[in-house]
């Protein structure tokens, strides 16, 4: 059985570029909106806040707003 010396640490690996962000401070994205309906149609749940972020970006349908009116607040002549 080989061991590795101790003093011996792996190189951290390359950098990844950044294909997708959010910047809350400027209220920024980069999103690529064909790539995410691809995953979402393939089954991806995003999270409750990922959501939301795609329905401001409308890369997804924002979701219907149902208001309910008590009868009695409209008036018919």
């Amino acid at each position: 059985m080989l061991a590795e010396p101790v003093g011996r640490q792996r190189s951290p690996p390359p950098p990844r570029p950044r294909r997708r962000w959010y910047d809350p401070m400027k209220k920024e994205t980069n999103l690529k909106a064909p790539e995410i309906k691809k995953w979402i149609s393939n089954g991806a749940q995003p999270s409750d806040s990922v959501r939301s972020l795609l329905q401001k970006a409308y890369v997804i349908e924002p979701k219907a707003v149902r208001v309910e009116v008590p009868k009695d607040a409209v008036k018919m002549p």
